[in-house]
């Protein structure tokens, strides 16, 4: 089966790391960015630079956006004469965002005949492309097995949260939330440790270790 071709929008860290992998799973990537000169490296590996959005859009069956947070998207997308040319095309939007925004973004999807996909990334730059790397995603199943393949070469753990755009991110506010309330209980549990010696055991050693470090 011919692979599909893929732009993608936007080079930051996480971007030009997702073009990357995506180059490494054996796709055509075209790729845009506001600053042109961060596509070097990727050009030497096989990407092709688009001089502008519109020409990243048309040349390709999927388009995958990792900017700053929506807006930078909507702003750069959705215009008549991008939606023109993604007509029929599948959106994979990867920027942080909240429910809402994957939501209002799916409007404007279906409103101009283009599937959609939300997403939430739950691993760091170097962690891309793994098979445990988790991805949450939602929207419409048909545009899920759509990019799945895509989605999976990006991080093999991907998780489809359900056909509601916002659910994706939904769950990943969810995640993140219990795991910085976990660290940040930790971290005042063992400040509370050194200075008022809760932590020792009946043989007066305590058993909460930081960094190799005993509490004494």
């Amino acid at each position: 089966m011919k692979k599909e071709k893929i732009a993608v929008i936007g080079l930051g860290d996480m971007g030009a790391v997702l073009a990357s992998t995506l180059l490494k799973a054996d796709y055509e990537v075209k790729v845009w960015n506001r600053t042109p000169e961060k596509a070097k490296a990727l050009i030497e590996a096989g990407a092709i630079l688009a001089n502008h959005v519109k020409e990243a859009v048309n040349a390709s069956d999927i388009v995958i956006v990792c900017l700053t947070n929506y807006e930078a998207g909507r702003k750069l997308l959705q215009t008549d004469e991008i939606a023109k040319v993604m007509h029929g095309k599948l959106l994979i939007e990867l920027s942080t965002g909240t429910p809402k925004d994957a939501r209002d973004n799916e409007a404007w999807t279906r409103k101009n005949g283009i599937g959609y996909i939300d997403g939430a990334i739950l691993a760091t730059p170097s962690q891309m492309g793994r098979p445990e790397t988790p991805i949450f995603v939602s929207g419409a199943k048909a545009d899920f097995e759509r990019s799945e393949e895509v989605i999976k070469a990006l991080g093999g753990s991907v998780q489809f949260m359900g056909e509601d755009a916002g659910a994706a991110a939904t769950w990943d506010f969810g995640f993140l939330s219990c795991m910085f309330g976990a660290m940040l209980g930790f971290f005042m549990g063992l400040r509370f440790s050194r200075q008022r010696e809760f932590l020792r055991n009946s043989s007066g050693a305590c058993f909460c270790k930081l960094h190799r470090h005993w509490v004494k």
